[in-house]
This record gives C-alpha cells, sequence and structure tokens, in this order.
C-alpha cells in the first residue's frame, strides 16, 4: 500500500480508567518528562500503556526512551499479543502539544498522545509528513467489547 492510501486514524478509544492514570502518572512525575508505549489487541484500541524510562540529557525539557528498555518491552508485547497503538508522554510545563522537538523526533502516522499543563490535559495527535492532526480521543467500556 503507497503513502496516499494508507489509513491515517481520526481517534483513538481508551480502556475506562486509562486516561486518568496516564495524567496521574504524569503529574506524579512533577517535571521530569514521562513517556512510553500505547497497547492494545485491536487497532485504534489502546487498553495499556508501558512506561518507559527517560534518558534525555535534560528529562525536564525533552522526553527520549530509554533504548535497551524500548526494544525489551516491544518484544514483550509482540510475545503477548499487544499492538503497538501509539505512544505518549508528557509536557509538564506546557499544554498538550507536539513541540518543536516532537516534530522533528517523532514518527509518522503513529498516534502520539500528550499530556500537558492545562485544560484538557490530554490530547492526541499524528503526524503526517510536516502537518500534525488532531486526533479524537473517546472512551469505551472493555466489557461492551
Amino acid at each position: 500500500m503507497n503513502d496516499a492510501m494508507r489509513k491515517v486514524p481520526d481517534h483513538l478509544f481508551f480502556a475506562t480508567g486509562l486516561p486518568e492514570a496516564l495524567v496521574a502518572e504524569a503529574w506524579a512525575a512533577g517535571r521530569r518528562e514521562i513517556g512510553g508505549l500505547l497497547l492494545g489487541r485491536e487497532p485504534g484500541r489502546v487498553r495499556r500503556f508501558v512506561s518507559l524510562p527517560n534518558a534525555a540529557a535534560r528529562p525536564d525539557e525533552h522526553f527520549r526512551a530509554d533504548l535497551p528498555a524500548l526494544v525489551r518491552a516491544l518484544n514483550m508485547a509482540r510475545r503477548s499479543g499487544w499492538r503497538l497503538e501509539g505512544l505518549f508522554h508528557s509536557h509538564p510545563s506546557a499544554p498538550p502539544r507536539p513541540s518543536p522537538y516532537d516534530m522533528k523526533h517523532c514518527m509518522e502516522d503513529l498516534p502520539l498522545l500528550l499530556v500537558g499543563s492545562g485544560t484538557p490535559a490530554l490530547r492526541g495527535y499524528i503526524r503526517r509528513g510536516a502537518t500534525w492532526l488532531e486526533i479524537r480521543l473517546a472512551a469505551w467500556n472493555e466489557m461492551d467489547g
């Protein structure tokens, strides 16, 4: 499938309580940026997150996943039947919008969930070339399917 035909998600659904848990973990980290993986079993449905150590030289300014921990987490997810649905990280001192650093380093077509200061504290984006599109975030009850 070529780039023009690739489906770009316009939403992410989250298991009940997961957005609140992400925000709580980000706020508990204080001024340090946190980040990790968003995992699911079906496309567009996030059932869990895996936090990764921040290996950035200035963790109060950037998030850079620790490479060995990232590889271990991705291997564990694959072996356990989980899909990578996106990434998350926090901006403790800024709104939940992609920063210039995010714009330079984030993967195209993979949703990025940002936890930031302000209201709402959680927003989702996807990069398409040089453009960032905001995507809709919604909860779903896992018991309903």
